[in-house]
């Protein structure tokens, strides 16, 4: 099991995302798409699909690369909920 932090740093990938990508197309999207290595751990990537019902994970530790899938039962993610409307 992995454990994300106060000191992870999370990177949020905008717009559409393949979910039904693995290991390998996840990393291809995070080095050539956000231009980031997910090899040298401490950041978690987050994913979503076009209906925005659900979310991947990508994270790196010392043990190992992990991907976590989460359905939204209800709802969708709403990648602007926090900004403000000023």
């Amino acid at each position: 099991m992995f454990a994300i932090g106060p000191a992870t740093g999370v990177q949020l990938a905008t717009g559409v995302t393949d979910l039904r990508k693995g290991f390998n197309g996840l990393y291809s999207a995070i080095k050539h798409g956000l231009g980031r290595d997910a090899l040298t751990g401490g950041e978690a990537f987050v994913f979503c699909n076009r209906r925005r019902d659900t979310v991947k994970i990508f994270f790196v530790d010392r043990d190992g690369m992990y991907i976590a899938t989460n359905f939204l039962g209800h709802g969708t993610v709403n990648p602007k909920a926090n900004e403000s409307d000023d």
